[in-house]
């Protein structure tokens, strides 16, 4: 579902920064990651990478990079840092001239907890202040589904059905909220799209809903 440019571009204008949000020109967000997958850089590779222009035509591109969690991971920092520093050295091979990409991470996080790590690559380190200019550093947009009431979270019926998904499909009351969640795609039932998402999300509760 969030492999679909139109369900992605929706979830980023809600869930970006405003003003991250407000600066990217949304018609043209196109997935990439398969132009960056090869067997070489295939292990290093994050759930979705997407590719987008500045909305006052400045020259260069933002990509976002979305990292999928369903646990705690210390390291996540870390592990985003490294897909980062893959795709800088694709701009190098491609011979780019306009400087490295911003590259926009982002965490989709859904475990059973709040995620209780920093949301920042300079968290993993332990250093006293005067030190602290030798440290690199960014930061990532997290997306915690346990910090969303139902009423929060934004959307149209696809997307919403999705992240609703992710936040109950381990909780103990999936069974009673399920019903009504799939029932929200009743608004898809003629189109054949809708077949196909209800498909996708059957086929996501079979295999990640908790026996």
């Amino acid at each position: 579902i969030f492999a679909r440019e139109e369900t992605a571009a929706e979830f980023l204008q809600n869930y970006l920064p405003v003003e991250v949000a407000g600066l990217l020109d949304w018609d043209s967000l196109e997935s990439t990651r398969d132009s960056f997958v090869d067997k070489e850089l295939q292990e290093y590779f994050s759930d979705l990478l997407f590719r987008a222009d500045l909305k006052d035509g400045s020259p260069g591109c933002v990509y976002i990079l979305f990292e999928h969690k369903s646990y705690q991971e210390r390291l996540t920092a870390f592990h985003l840092l490294r897909y980062m520093v893959k795709i800088w050295e694709r701009s190098l091979e491609m011979k780019e001239e306009l400087g490295f990409p911003v590259i926009i991470p982002l965490v989709l996080y859904h475990g059973k907890r709040g995620w209780r790590y920093g949301s920042n690559f300079r968290a993993l380190f332990h250093y006293p202040m005067e030190m602290g200019s030798f440290i690199p550093d960014f930061q990532y947009v997290l997306w915690d589904a346990s910090r969303y009431s139902d009423e929060e979270i934004k959307g149209h019926v696809v997307l919403r059905v999705a992240l609703l998904l992710l936040k109950y499909i381990f909780r103990e009351d999936l069974r009673d909220r399920a019903p009504e969640i799939i029932g929200l795609l009743r608004e898809l039932s003629g189109k054949r799209s809708g077949l196909e998402y209800i498909e996708t999300v059957l086929r996501y509760l079979i295999s990640a809903a908790p026996e």
